[in-house]
C-alpha cells in the first residue's frame, strides 16, 4: 500500500477502527468513494460532505460509472429501479391511464417519466391514484432506503442487493465507531452472493418471495394475531405484538405453510434471477434446467455429468436435477400450453376485495382493532397516536417514497378475503394457461381534511371502461408432484366461477361467488366459453384410467 493510501486510511481508521475492506477489488481510500476529509482532526470536519452510501443511484455514475457504467445504466431502467409495471397497471385499473404499458417510472431515465404529483385535493380514483402508488406502494424502489424496521432495513442503489442487513438492521463488523448500532449492514461488505433474506427485505407480505419460503399473511385484526389474546389461570395476557412496542418482522405476523420444493432443497432466489434483476436478461425458466415438450435443458444452466443433471447454486452446491418424462400422464400433448407452475404449485395467494382508505382527519378510534396493516410506519402512527386521548390526536402525515416529503393524509388498508388456495386459471399474453392473482379488486375511500367523505369504497373504472383485474403469475410454491387432474379439470373454481353445490350432472347454485375472476389485464384473457365447456367435462372421459379420486 503507497503512503498517500495508508495516509487516507490512517485518518479515517483511527476512528472507525477495525473496519472491513468492502471488497478485495475496491483497494481505494475511504475518501475516493465516500468524500469527507482525511485530514481533518474533528469529527465534524472531517465527515464534511460525507457520502454514507456511494453506490446510491445518485451518486453511482460518479462513483461506480468509471468501471461499471454499462451495468449502472442497465440497473437505473431495470424493474427494481422504476417499478414501471407496479405504476403503470395501477394506473391503468384506476382509470389513470388508457393502457397497462404506459411511460411512467420512479424517475426520469430512457423513455420513463416521473409519476406525475397528484392534485392537492383528489376526487376520483384516478386522480387520487398517484398518491396511493407514491405514498403506499412504492416504498420498495431502489432509490430510496428501505424502512427502518424489522426486515426491512437495506441501502439504496447498488447496495440494495449487494450489502448484506440482517433483519434487525444491527452492525455485526469490527468497526469500533459503530459496532452494535441500528440502522447499518451486518459489515461493511460488497457480495456478489445474495442470500435470500436480502431479497425478503422487499419481497414480503403476500406476493411472489414470501411465498417461496412458505409465508403467508394473517389477517390485519387484532384477533389474528399469533398469538391472540389468551389467559393463562385465569389471567389476561394480552399479545405484545399488537399492543407493545415491538413489530413484528416484515410488518405482520405469518402462517407458515408448505415452502417450494426449490427452497426447501437449498436453492436462493438469484438461482433463477440472476440476471434480470439488473435489467441484463431474462430468468432461468422451468424448461431451462429440467427441460419441457420441445426443449431440452440449457447447458447455460445445467450441466450433464456421468449421466445426471447437475445445478451449480450461487451458494456453492450443486443439485442433481430431476428431467421432464415427456411419458408421464400428466405431460400429454394436450397440455402443451400450460405453464408448469399451474400443476405443480402447492398452494397460491387468495386475497380478494382490496379496500384503501385515504384518511386526511385524525380519526384513529376505528382503527384500534387493525393496528397492524403489514406497514410499520402505519403500524408505529397508529400505535402513537391512539396511547393518547384523542383530543391530543395529531393530524395524519405520511411520507412521499417518490420527493420525500411528508405531506397531509395516511392511507390505511384491509380485505374482504384473505386465503390460500388454487386460484383462478387464465391465458397469459404468450397463450399459455396459467394461475391468475386476483389480488387488483380495488375498493376506494378518502375522507378530506374537512371530514368529507369524498369516495367511499369506489370501485375504479379502469383505462377501458371495465373493472377490476387480474394478473397471469407464477406461483413460487412448487411440488414435485402435480396437483390432482380434478383440481383444474370440472373445478368450477380453477375456472373462475366460484364455488358450487354439485346437482347431478348440472351445476348447482354459487356457494361462494368470491373467487369468481373478474376481467383480466391485456393482453392476458381469461377462458372463453368453449374452454370453460370443454374443461367441465368429466376427467374420466378425457384420461380413462388415470383419474386420481380425492
Amino acid at each position: 500500500m503507497n503512503f498517500i493510501l495508508y495516509f487516507f486510511l490512517a485518518t479515517c481508521l483511527s476512528c472507525h477502527q477495525g473496519i472491513e475492506q468492502i471488497s478485495p477489488n475496491h483497494n481505494f481510500s475511504c475518501v475516493y468513494c465516500h468524500n469527507g476529509d482525511s485530514a481533518a482532526t474533528r469529527i465534524e470536519a472531517a465527515h464534511r460532505g460525507l457520502i454514507r452510501n456511494p453506490s446510491s443511484l445518485n451518486y453511482a455514475d460518479e462513483k461506480c460509472g468509471k468501471c461499471h457504467e454499462e451495468i449502472i445504466k442497465k440497473v437505473r431502467l431495470s424493474p427494481h429501479s422504476t417499478s414501471r409495471g407496479e405504476i403503470n397497471i395501477t394506473r391503468f385499473l384506476f382509470g389513470a391511464q388508457k393502457s397497462p404499458k404506459g411511460i411512467y417510472s420512479t424517475i426520469d431515465a430512457g423513455k420513463f417519466v416521473k409519476i406525475p404529483e397528484p392534485p392537492e385535493h383528489p376526487e376520483s380514483p384516478a386522480e387520487i391514484v398517484d398518491d396511493l402508488l407514491r405514498r403506499k406502494c412504492l416504498r420498495c424502489h431502489i432509490n430510496v432506503e428501505g424502512v427502518k424496521a424489522p426486515g426491512f432495513y437495506r441501502a439504496s442503489g447498488c447496495a440494495a442487493c449487494h450489502v448484506v442487513y440482517s433483519n434487525d438492521g444491527k452492525y455485526r463488523g469490527n468497526d469500533r465507531a459503530v459496532r452494535g448500532k441500528i440502522g447499518y449492514p451486518e459489515f461493511h461488505i460488497f457480495t456478489k452472493i445474495i442470500p435470500d433474506k436480502q431479497c425478503m427485505h422487499c419481497h414480503n407480505g403476500n406476493r411472489v418471495g414470501a411465498d417461496y419460503h412458505g409465508l403467508f399473511e394473517h389477517d390485519y385484526e387484532k384477533s389474528y394475531r399469533s398469538p391472540a389474546v389468551y389467559e393463562i389461570n385465569g389471567r389476561k395476557v394480552v399479545n405484545r405484538l399488537v399492543w407493545g412496542d415491538s413489530l413484528p418482522v416484515y410488518g405482520i405476523d405469518f402462517h407458515h405453510l408448505v415452502a417450494d420444493i426449490h427452497e426447501r432443497k437449498g436453492l436462493w432466489c438469484v438461482d433463477c434471477h440472476r440476471e434480470e434483476v439488473m435489467g441484463m436478461g431474462q430468468k432461468v425458466r422451468c424448461e431451462s434446467c429440467h427441460g419441457g415438450f420441445s426443449t431440452s435443458p440449457s447447458p447455460k444452466f445445467v450441466k450433464k455429468t456421468e449421466g445426471s443433471l447437475i445445478f451449480q447454486s450461487v451458494n456453492g452446491k450443486a443439485y442433481r436435477v430431476r428431467e421432464f418424462k415427456p411419458d408421464h400422464p400428466g405431460h400429454d400433448k394436450n397440455h402443451r400450453k400450460v405453464a408448469c407452475s399451474l400443476c405443480h404449485a402447492a398452494w397460491a395467494y387468495g386475497d380478494y376485495g382490496f379496500h384503501v382508505v385515504r384518511m386526511d382527519i385524525p380519526n384513529y378510534y376505528p382503527w384500534r382493532k387493525l393496528i397492524i396493516q403489514a406497514d410499520p410506519v402505519v403500524t408505529r402512527f397508529l400505535r402513537r397516536e391512539l396511547a393518547k386521548p384523542f383530543k391530543k390526536w395529531d393530524k395524519p402525515v405520511e411520507r412521499d417514497f417518490i420527493d420525500g416529503k411528508m405531506k397531509p393524509g395516511i392511507w390505511l388498508s384491509g380485505w374482504t378475503t384473505r386465503r390460500w388456495e388454487f386460484v383462478p386459471m387464465g391465458v397469459d399474453g404468450n397463450g399459455f394457461y396459467r394461475a391468475f392473482r386476483p389480488m387488483y379488486q380495488f375498493y376506494v375511500s378518502y375522507v378530506d381534511s374537512a371530514g368529507f367523505v369524498i369516495l367511499d369504497s369506489e370501485i375504479p373504472v379502469r383505462g377501458d371502461g371495465k373493472r377490476w383485474g387480474a394478473l397471469p403469475y407464477t406461483p413460487h410454491t412448487i411440488m414435485e408432484k402435480g396437483r390432482a387432474c380434478f383440481k383444474c379439470h370440472g373445478s368450477t373454481e380453477a375456472l373462475g366461477l366460484g364455488y358450487r353445490l354439485e346437482s347431478g350432472d348440472s351445476l348447482g347454485p354459487v356457494v361462494d361467488s368470491i373467487v369468481i375472476m373478474p376481467p383480466a389485464i391485456p393482453p392476458a384473457r381469461l377462458l372463453t366459453q368453449e374452454e370453460i365447456r370443454k374443461l367441465l367435462r368429466p376427467i374420466s372421459k378425457i384420461h380413462p384410467g388415470e383419474l386420481e379420486k380425492p
